[in-house]
């Protein structure tokens, strides 16, 4: 989930080059059942959305544990009131593509 904008394009190539099928989620940033996903990659900051509110509803339909958020921002009191809500995962901005797929492929074994 992030802003449609060369981040996201850069994330979504690399992923999918890497074997991952990848979903873009809309303008809402949310769905209906976010267990469908094996992982969900979140940015910290939405530009049309409040990544907050999102990943409150992650932690509420219990799927906090396989999400991974980025941020060029990650401030000391972002971070904990995410980490509260059982997040456990931050890759800070800029990310080379190696520390992209070695922050997902950990996050996948950590859910499995």
């Amino acid at each position: 989930m992030d802003d449609d904008d060369g981040w996201r394009q850069f994330a979504s190539v690399l992923l999918k080059a890497a074997g991952y099928k990848v979903t873009i989620s809309a303008k809402a940033y949310s769905t209906d059942n976010y267990s469908q996903y094996d992982l969900i990659l979140i940015d910290d900051i939405l530009a049309e959305g409040d990544s907050l509110a999102v990943m409150q509803a992650i932690a509420a339909a219990r799927t906090i544990r396989k999400t991974v958020a980025v941020s060029s921002n990650p401030r000391v009191e972002r971070t904990k009131v995410r980490m509260l809500l059982g997040l456990h995962n931050l890759l800070p901005k800029p990310y080379t593509p190696a520390s992209l797929l070695h922050e997902v492929k950990k996050a996948l074994e950590a859910v499995r």
